[in-house]
């Protein structure tokens, strides 16, 4: 499994703590126990490769290849995400 930070490969995320790194200095304070970013980084690196099986049944496999965390997305009202 390979997660990266970001839309392309050369961030990769080996810990939960390096997606803080990667975070723009005004954005670091973001990532905190108990909030979704960090949350969520902590549930893909200790997945260790595998989808839960409520995911997996949807896509038809358990196994994760490949992940970006924080990879900008439009939302609803005009802005990024």
């Amino acid at each position: 499994m390979k997660l990266y930070f970001g839309p392309t490969t050369d961030k990769p995320v080996a810990a939960a703590l390096d997606v803080q790194g990667y975070l723009e200095e005004r954005k670091k304070h973001q990532y905190q126990d108990g909030y979704s970013m960090a949350e969520a980084a902590k549930s893909w690196v200790s997945a260790g490769g595998y989808l839960p099986p409520s995911i997996a049944a949807i896509v038809g496999t358990n196994e994760l290849n490949a992940a970006h965390f924080e990879y900008p997305t439009q939302v609803w009202g005009g802005g990024r995400q």
